[in-house]
């Protein structure tokens, strides 16, 4: 089994990516399928939904947009903090990769500082 996001060692905004557009599509596809429901019947018929399509019944055309438009929002809102928590991630990872490799550096008997004009370290 896979999991929808990498796990925080290995953080990949590709992957976060992936999985919002595999989502949103799922969601445009069952927006889409209600609504083709409503179309060819005289409203959503609870018979012909699945048991967490049930709460659409009764709605119409209208709220039922409407209900996918705020299901798409939260969607976005939560993607949007996944993408902040992923780069966050990825910049922690490379601290601690930098200062890992200062410490070594300064074990090895360099100074492990920077020069501010040329980014160059003393040694």
């Amino acid at each position: 089994m896979t999991h929808a996001f990498e796990p925080r060692e290995d953080p990949n905004i590709d992957s976060v990516w992936r999985w919002f557009e595999f989502q949103a599509g799922v969601l445009r596809e069952e927006r889409e399928r209600i609504l083709r429901i409503d179309t060819l019947g005289s409203g959503i018929d609870a018979v012909s939904l699945r048991s967490y399509e049930l709460p659409l019944t009764g709605l119409t055309r209208g709220e039922v947009e409407k209900f996918f438009n705020e299901q798409a929002g939260q969607l976005e809102l939560l993607v949007m903090f996944e993408l902040l928590s992923t780069a966050e991630a990825i910049l922690r990872n490379e601290f601690k990769t930098r200062v890992q490799a200062r410490k070594k550096m300064i074990s090895q008997g360099g100074s492990g500082k920077f020069t501010r004009s040329t980014g160059r370290r003393f040694v």
